[in-house]
């Protein structure tokens, strides 16, 4: 074979491979979104968990936000992890409804700061929930095999925030 010939067949080679290489972002780029969010969903609950562990008026509120704050702390942890393979650099912040929510917590205090904390863990919990579920059917690897792992956790949380809503009387 002529050098020219090698040169040119070695460029194919060397084009179908970048062309591959070039298909498998999207499925990393979905990945690294999808761990974005999760890790400042986590980061947004563990702030307010940590909130409302300290300011809930009842022992039950107060008991659920430690539960989600040791839970949603080590979810965190694993999704940092999972970021690390993919070489992401960890988000900074929280997510921008779990910003407003600390805000509008903050303002509340007894029942009313109760009442809001389980009306917000509810629909947060359906919201990322939902996310989770879509995550796990993916097939992004390690990002989806966590998101599955956690889909019980999110379960277990969501029901224990719609219990305590009907419990304290903040309505279904």
């Amino acid at each position: 074979m002529t050098r020219p010939r090698a040169a040119v067949l070695a460029g194919l080679f060397a084009a179908a491979l970048g062309l591959a290489h070039a298909a498998e972002p999207p499925a990393q780029d979905g990945a690294a979104e999808f761990v974005a969010m999760a890790i400042r969903e986590h980061a947004g609950e563990v702030r307010l968990a940590r909130l409302a562990a300290e300011r809930a008026a009842t022992p039950e509120v107060r008991a659920f936000a430690e539960t989600m704050l040791a839970d949603h702390r080590d979810a965190k942890a694993a999704f940092l992890e999972v970021g690390r393979a993919l070489k992401l650099r960890p988000p900074r912040g929280i997510a921008d409804e779990a910003e407003e929510e600390f805000a509008a917590l903050s303002a509340l205090e007894g029942r009313a700061f109760d009442r809001e904390f389980l009306a917000y863990a509810v629909d947060v919990h359906e919201s990322v929930l939902a996310d989770f579920v879509r995550e796990a059917r993916a097939g992004h690897g390690e990002a989806s095999r966590e998101a599955e792992r956690e889909l019980a956790m999110l379960r277990r949380h969501l029901q224990t925030a719609r219990n305590l809503k009907v419990r304290l009387g903040a309505g279904p």
